[in-house]
């Protein structure tokens, strides 16, 4: 699994937290390191949005796959009866979001 500060060669991110201090339009790491931007010119609810995405990545991305395991089983072991193939319910692509979900939050 991925940690908070691992990324593709090229493309790591700072370390986490990341915090928006209001009316400044900059988003920072929060390390105690002063001045440590990582975003500029950003509108307050763009960086606040960004700072729950990059601070909540890893405990979303572990709820992700704990849900993708219990689809999985609930399937293989009869718990969960999936809809007729036929049917064109939603449910259908579920597991197929789910994994694809995880594969593009791996950066695979």
């Amino acid at each position: 699994m991925m940690k908070k500060t691992d990324a593709p060669a090229g493309s790591a991110h700072s370390p986490l937290p990341w915090t928006y201090r209001a009316g400044s339009g900059t988003v920072h790491r929060n390390d105690g390191v002063s001045g440590d931007v990582v975003a500029r010119y950003v509108d307050q609810a763009n960086a606040e949005f960004i700072c729950r995405a990059v601070n909540n990545f890893d405990e979303l991305l572990a709820a992700l796959k704990a849900a993708n395991q219990f689809i999985a089983n609930g399937i293989e072991l009869g718990f969960i009866r999936m809809p007729d193939p036929c049917s064109n319910d939603p449910a259908l692509r579920t597991p197929d979001m789910v994994a694809a979900a995880i594969a593009k939050a791996e950066w695979r």
